[in-house]
């Protein structure tokens, strides 16, 4: 009988798995460094034995790692969770041979899965091909089955989870109508007073049309009357005032935080364009910017030559972003509905010194701490910032006698 020399209990329920230690130490030098400051037993026929506890490892996804490093065969799983958490083994383990077969049968399980899986699928995979599809599908499958009545089947973090999402198919007054129809769902209603408010809590309210929102949200008295006073501010204010003349140097993008996931659905470039008008409509500048998936810098739009804004008056902002044709891509198959599409919204604004004695109203994102206690951007814009300078002077005349 061959002898064992490693004894591997795996999972909560501690099962045992007997293997040669010569062949695990090869095949994976993580697994190697585990087994040589692994707990060693003497066994009743006076062998010894390097034992290891594996209690966070499911033993189907076990099994299939270990199978893979003893045979080089993959055993195919139908189960998309096993097949990620075999992924995951694999790079904790160095066994990278493993990924290539794992990422071609969640390829093939994409369109099977349904949307909240096809979302799990794209963060976790480390391989952009696999999520860039994965992404897709949800974007593609999410609306159907959120209009559909299936998001009543899934529970309050997979809900809170999509609603995060800054690329959605859905319109914002459809997210909000299909909240009041899951908060009331049997399931749900004896947690409707402490889930409602957090789940409303992100609804981009300021991206819906003014009309949508007094016919179907105000009627409705899920906001309080402070909300709805201050939702309608940011109707009136989608625009800067200046309080004395400044130039307006750039605008500052604010593509980290939510251009990830818009990314994945790009094989190309996306294109930000951006127009400042007056409040009679007046264009003042355009300008654009092509941003693509390798681009580390922080993103703006400098102007050139700067702009002049009068003290006194208002202007408006418009800033939208959408895939570069020009950059040669495949447009994007699905109609992809940005949640921030709207003219960016004005949350608060206050007065800055600007430098050189020069003062101005800046426009202010407020942050405020996440659950992780990460700071993020309390509402969504595609502009950060705004980059001001003093009104150069006008130079003396050179008078020649």
């Amino acid at each position: 009988m061959s002898h064992y020399d490693l004894t591997v209990f795996v999972g909560t329920e501690r099962t045992p798995f007997n293997l040669h230690k010569s062949i695990l130490v090869e095949k994976s030098p993580w697994l190697k460094n585990l087994i040589d400051n692994g707990d060693v037993e003497v066994g009743e026929d006076g062998q010894t034995k390097t034992v290891l506890h594996l209690p966070n490892h499911s033993v189907g996804a076990f099994s299939i790692l270990i199978k893979f490093l003893h045979t080089g065969e993959f055993a195919q799983t139908e189960n998309y969770k096993q097949a990620l958490e075999v992924m995951d083994m694999s790079c904790t383990y160095h066994a990278f041979d493993l990924l290539f077969p794992i990422a071609d049968q969640l390829m093939s399980q994409i369109e099977q899965v349904d949307a909240i899986a096809c979302l799990e699928i794209s963060r976790r995979v480390s391989y952009m091909y696999v999520g860039k599809r994965s992404f897709e599908c949800f974007l593609r499958k999410i609306r159907s089955e959120w209009t559909s009545g299936k998001c009543l089947t899934w529970d309050f973090n997979q809900v809170k989870d999509v609603l995060s999402q800054d690329c959605l198919e859905i319109r914002e007054i459809d997210l909000f109508k299909a909240i009041l129809i899951w908060t009331n769902h049997p399931n749900n209603i004896a947690h409707k007073s402490k889930q409602l408010p957090e789940l409303v809590s992100l609804i981009r309210f300021s991206s819906m049309r003014r009309e949508l929102f007094e016919q179907e949200v105000v009627p409705s008295n899920i906001l309080s009357d402070c909300d709805v006073d201050q939702v309608f501010i940011i109707f009136d204010k989608q625009r800067l005032r200046t309080s004395k003349d400044i130039t307006l140097r750039g605008v500052i993008i604010n593509a980290i935080e939510l251009l990830d996931e818009f990314m994945k659905t790009l094989s190309g470039s996306v294109l930000f364009e951006l127009s400042i008008a007056t409040e009679n409509g007046d264009i003042v500048v355009a300008g654009s910017l092509s941003y693509g998936m390798c681009s580390n810098a922080f993103p703006g739009i400098p102007l050139d030559p700067h702009v002049e804004l009068k003290s006194g008056r208002l202007y408006q902002f418009s800033l939208t972003c959408k895939p570069n044709q020009q950059s040669g891509q495949t447009p994007v198959e699905f109609g992809l509905y940005i949640r921030e599409q709207e003219p960016p919204t004005l949350s608060d604004s206050y007065e800055v010194d600007l430098g050189l004695g020069v003062t101005g109203t800046m426009t202010h994102f407020p942050v405020q701490p996440s659950s992780e206690g990460n700071k993020v951007l309390q509402n969504s814009s595609w502009i950060r910032n705004l980059l001001f300078g003093p009104v150069l002077k006008e130079i003396e005349p050179c008078v020649i006698t």
